[in-house]
């Protein structure tokens, strides 16, 4: 999910200790926006952030290891009181955190350091209208109620929320029966939940649908991908490699031959669509005598 819903959902959870665990409550808010501290990897470069991202912050071990260091820091300053318990809610945020992220469409690596295995269920694009509302008006509410706020709101909020990740959880599985043969991901649309995006293997192509649900298959179209052409030269380019581990459906989709040694490869993401006019993940090879001589990549 993005940054600023996971901070929405900690800050209506946390909302019924502010007034007596202050401390307990800053720790959860925090543990659930501190996986996303793996951005900073972008400082090391596009290689360092693509491994770095969605892997080590976002495992349990690591929660379970910074929640342990959070309380005996706490102890350290003299805050000895509730440490434990605030040390408990950092690890309970961060866990909280990726399993939201395993819920959606790009993979997290929950057992890192001890499996480097990304998963990802895609019940629930990383960006939600139905997810975003009932955050919006859970704070609402507690902001109307403060500063004493109650356990009702954030006691509903919880309850609907669940529900909700349980709805799309079926509306996932309801789809999965009826994509076509060869279906290799299934995307929920950002804003309708009986609508989802695929993507199904076919030879020398992937065939791109739209699926909605009590309408069936539409929108197909086929798209020639170079992948099995090129593959010799796109293996030795390291972006190509953690794309490609990233998405099962990122391919080679376009060649132009500018010259008589020298080709350019544009190389995409065919999963997400809920942004028409995205070009992350778009990488530019190009090739002299068959050979990778440059590329960009767009994160």
């Amino acid at each position: 999910m993005d940054i600023l819903t996971h901070v929405g959902v900690g800050c209506a959870l946390a909302a019924p200790l502010w007034a007596e665990h202050p401390v307990v409550a800053a720790s959860f808010l925090l543990g659930n926006a501190l996986p996303d501290a793996d951005v900073l990897a972008r400082l090391g470069g596009k290689r360092a952030f693509l491994a770095a991202h969605q892997t080590l912050s976002h495992g349990a071990p690591t929660a379970a290891l910074l929640g342990l260091v959070w309380a005996w820091g706490l102890g350290a300053l003299g805050l000895e009181e509730g440490a434990w318990a605030a040390g408990v809610a950092l690890s309970a945020g961060m866990i909280l955190h990726a399993t939201l992220d395993w819920t959606n469409t790009f993979g997290v690596t929950l057992a890192a350091p001890l499996s480097w295995r990304r998963r990802c269920a895609e019940w629930i694009f990383f960006i939600d209208a139905g997810a975003i509302a009932l955050t919006l008006g859970a704070l609402a509410w507690i902001v109307a109620r403060w500063p004493s706020p109650g356990g009702w709101p954030s006691g509903i909020y919880a309850a609907s929320m669940g529900a909700w990740w349980l709805c799309r959880a079926a509306l996932r599985r309801r789809a999965a029966r009826r994509a076509p043969e060869g279906t290799i991901t299934l995307v929920p649309s950002a804003w309708h939940p009986l609508r989802f995006y695929g993507v199904a293997e076919a030879e020398g192509a992937v065939e791109l649908f739209t699926l909605r649900l009590g309408r069936g298959v539409e929108r197909r179209r086929r798209v020639l991908v170079y992948d099995a052409e090129f593959i010799r030269a796109l293996e030795k380019v390291p972006e190509w490699r953690a794309m490609r581990r990233l998405s099962p459906a990122y391919h080679a989709v376009e060649v132009e031959r500018a010259e008589a040694h020298e080709t350019w490869l544009t190389c995409r993401d065919l999963r997400t669509r809920n942004f028409r006019s995205t070009r992350y993940g778009e990488l530019r090879v190009r090739l002299q005598h068959g050979e990778a001589a440059s590329w960009t990549l767009r994160i």
